[in-house]
């Protein structure tokens, strides 16, 4: 950490864990000044980022694995891509050559996927080691299972976003909690995410396009057959347009809102301390 052009804290979260990791945790506080969060029970890993990033202070934030895949010095490439290219967002690319077949296939298909949703120029999504600027964390979403895609979040959301390569180590601690069948779910968490991005950003095109093709077709249908479902399009369809409209009003709350939380963050005063969330 001292080879890092600016001044840097430590924040480690422990997510629940039950191999020791708090204890020894607890010993390493006393001898570094580093910042302890500690999670009972498992909230899952993007939440466990979130209540890192709460605890920090830094203009920009890292984010590195406990599994020691990683190496910290592999942040300073980051770091520099970030300044010399004036990114939001860097995230790191793995060296896949050492994976099996199926897993690189896979990993090239989940990719190719991801650039093709989020336009982001990003070969590995998944990496571990990500480094982004404190104005990408307060615009991020926090939902389960979505710290896997920050870097296509942040570029869905308008930020300049890039990748480095770094190196990637034998794991030498616990073990991956990915499975391949959990591999064929994120295909569908990546759909999720874009949805999600959709509707948020301009929900009235959704549920507006959702309530014509309801009102419309009922009244098409009912031109056809005199029967109660045309009715039931055309009041879901109503019903939907209201939908859109609320949820443009709540939208439009959100900047307000986010302008607010950052006021608010700077006159908060931060200390090294151990935090735990019930």
């Amino acid at each position: 950490m001292e080879t890092l052009p600016h001044e840097s804290e430590i924040v480690v979260v422990d997510n629940g864990s039950t191999d020791g990791s708090s204890e020894h945790l607890q010993r390493l506080k006393e001898e570094y000044p580093i910042v302890v969060v500690e999670i009972k029970p498992v909230v899952g890993r993007t939440f466990a980022i979130k209540e890192g990033i709460e605890a920090s202070t830094g203009d920009l934030i890292a984010l590195i694995d406990a599994d020691l895949q990683y190496h910290p010095k592999d942040l300073l490439k980051l770091h520099t891509k970030l300044t010399e290219e004036e990114l939001d967002f860097v995230t790191g690319w793995r060296d896949y050559s050492k994976y099996p077949f199926g897993n690189r296939a896979i990993s090239k298909i989940y990719n190719w996927i991801f650039r093709r949703f989020f336009h982001a120029r990003i070969h590995d999504a998944n990496c571990g080691l990500k480094l982004f600027k404190r104005e990408v964390a307060n615009d991020l979403i926090y939902r389960r299972g979505y710290s896997r895609y920050f870097v296509g979040i942040a570029s869905d959301m308008g930020y300049n976003v890039g990748e480095a390569k770094v190196d990637l180590y034998e794991r030498k601690a616990g073990k991956s909690n990915y499975s391949k069948t959990r591999i064929f779910g994120s295909f569908f968490d990546l759909l999720s995410v874009k949805l999600s991005l959709t509707i948020l950003r301009q929900p009235m095109h959704f549920f507006g396009g959702l309530s014509f093709v309801l009102i419309v077709g009922g009244a098409l249908y009912n031109l056809l057959n005199k029967t109660l479902y045309p009715t039931i399009m055309i009041v879901s369809g109503f019903v939907s347009f209201l939908f859109g409209l609320v949820a443009e009003m709540i939208m439009d709350l959100q900047p307000r809102w986010r302008l607010e939380r950052r006021a608010a963050g700077k006159n908060v005063e931060r200390k090294g301390r151990t935090k735990i969330g019930d």
